[in-house]
């Protein structure tokens, strides 16, 4: 199984230094031209679930909980694959946290147990898509996106977490490392105008524990263009 799992990050990796290397080619082509900012107004939660690599469902949870938040990014360009309605683009994203919250029952309840999670997280990943409309790099246009990503993806994170999926043991927290990350994108763009659910973060593997960041955010914005 971990040489399974080695053999995953060292195709993960190829392809981002692929990607990446061909997305650079492309910005000192044209200095940032079809690059741009976005704006706008996001519903996001944050939470970090662990488990044991031998468990099938995960064994606490900790969050940040629901929060309105107004948003500024530099957007990477959606490239095409020639003539296709395939593309893809890079996304990134990092963040600290302070998560003092735990969620129970199978993520439907929330609870105040005394423990609590502080750390940040980094993550860069390609950006595989499927456009069911226009072409989104034109101005006027009415476009649905669909699209997977997987990337490298870093985790610092200490605090303590109770189990309550499983043991109810009382977890020492304490993980500093560069693993994998996960994208899953549905966006719908009307103009300069989108509408953007994601969810994103890294997923690190540290002995035998999974760490597992959920960065899920329902944006609404404004596409500025370079």
């Amino acid at each position: 199984m971990e040489k399974s799992y080695r053999v995953k990050q060292s195709v993960v990796l190829m392809v981002l230094i692929m990607m990446l290397a061909y997305s650079s080619f492309n910005v000192a082509e044209g200095l940032l031209d079809d690059y741009s900012f976005r704006v706008g107004i996001a519903d996001k939660f944050l939470d970090l679930e662990v488990s044991d690599v031998n468990d099938t469902t995960y064994s606490g949870a900790m969050s940040e909980g629901q929060y309105i938040t107004a948003t500024l990014a530099l957007n990477s360009p959606y490239d095409y694959f020639k003539d296709s309605k395939f593309g893809y683009y890079i996304e990134y994203g990092f963040s600290n946290f302070e998560m003092d919250v735990q969620v129970t029952n199978n993520a439907t309840v929330e609870e105040d147990l005394g423990t609590s999670v502080d750390g940040f997280f980094i993550y860069l990943a390609p950006v595989l898509f499927y456009n069911f409309g226009d072409n989104v790099n034109k101005e006027k246009k009415n476009s649905f996106l669909i699209g997977f990503g997987a990337g490298l993806g870093y985790l610092k994170a200490s605090g303590d977490i109770v189990f309550t999926e499983t043991t109810s043991e009382l977890f020492d927290v304490d993980v500093n490392k560069v693993d994998l990350s996960v994208v899953i994108l549905l966006e719908y763009q009307y103009n300069n105008w989108y509408v953007r659910y994601q969810d994103s973060g890294p997923e690190v593997r540290d002995g035998n524990y999974d760490y597992i960041i959920y960065d899920n955010s329902l944006t609404i914005g404004y596409t500025v263009r370079l």
